[in-house]
């Protein structure tokens, strides 16, 4: 039984020198162990087997209490994070500028180049800006580390392009079946290429004449040799009248008529026999409601324009 006890005590004197070693081995002490130090492999005839591999620790080992984990400290001396470089300037139409070195299949980063408006100024792969018609615009470069994230560049350029062709109209509005012409100017050694309408159903364009069909808006562009297009906001609206110069009604029947000039205006409606018809009016609607037999005309006054009639029968 003493001898149990006394391998049990060198068991533990084993352990205890074991973790000391590990506490001191995570500090920043060095520990010195003397090489006088022996620890006996017989005690009274018992053979003990202490070494390393014998003392494999089992999860459940209760009589050892394991050291904390060391701290990870992280560097941040080669953290990477987004970058954003603005810049703003002006060019003249047909004008190249280069504004990043960059290469897109570049083996760490994905390049992508974008621009709020091509049509202004557009760029290429290589980072090279072309000003293509005047107005205004923002180019985005982007370079996206390929892997595991990490470092974003971005580089935007405010663009401003003066210069080149000018349209001689921006914005028109036209009712049915009128027409106008648009020009181009200062073309320099630029040609107009093309003319289009984004809705032929609401205005069409012959060689800049510009015909209005239908009510509604739509784009007339002008494309330019060079690769830009100027652009007409168009704007439609029905021709000037009611809506019907004859109606016919039974006893005690409803209609309405109005203008088809939708624009807020001022309207005072009349009715050329009370006893016929009674009308009831809002802005540019008038409602009719057949009382008696008979023929009248109702009138409708634009405040500032013209008069319009429409012919009423009850039968």
């Amino acid at each position: 039984m003493k001898n149990y006890d006394r391998v049990l005590a060198m068991l533990l004197a084993v352990l205890l020198l074991i973790g000391a070693m590990t506490a001191y081995a995570e500090s920043d002490v060095d520990l010195v162990v003397s090489q006088d130090i022996e620890v006996p492999q017989d005690i009274d005839g018992l053979d003990l087997d202490i070494s390393p591999e014998a003392f494999e620790l089992s999860d459940d080992l209760s009589l050892v209490e394991e050291a904390p984990e060391a701290a990870t400290v992280v560097s941040n001396a080669d953290e990477e994070t987004s970058t954003v470089y603005h810049e703003s300037f002006t060019m003249e139409v047909g004008d190249q500028r280069k504004v990043h070195n960059h290469v897109r299949t570049y083996y760490s980063h994905i390049i992508t180049d974008t621009s709020s408006d091509p049509n202004v100024a557009r760029i290429s792969s290589g980072g090279i800006i072309t000003a293509v018609t005047a107005g205004k615009c923002v180019i985005t470069v982007t370079a996206v580390r390929r892997w595991g994230g990490g470092l974003t560049r971005v580089w935007k350029y405010d663009v401003t392009v003066v210069g080149g062709p000018v349209l001689s109209e921006t914005e028109k509005t036209l009712r049915i079946n009128e027409t106008f012409q648009l020009n181009v100017s200062n073309l320099g050694k630029r040609s107009v290429r093309s003319w289009s309408s984004s809705n032929p159903e609401v205005a069409t364009v012959d060689n800049g004449m510009v015909t209005a069909v239908g009510e509604g808006t739509c784009v007339i562009s002008a494309g330019i040799s060079n690769g830009g297009f100027l652009r007409c906001s168009v704007e439609v609206k029905g021709s000037e009248g009611l809506t019907s110069n004859y109606v016919r009604l039974k006893l005690r029947k409803l209609t309405t008529v109005r203008l088809k000039d939708r624009i807020l205006r001022k309207v005072s409606w009349s009715c050329s026999d009370p006893s016929i018809i009674r009308i009831v009016t809002k802005g540019s609607i008038c409602l009719i409601r057949a009382l008696r037999k008979g023929e009248c005309t109702v009138t409708a006054r634009v405040k500032g324009g013209q008069t319009y009639t429409c012919r009423v029968v009850v039968e």
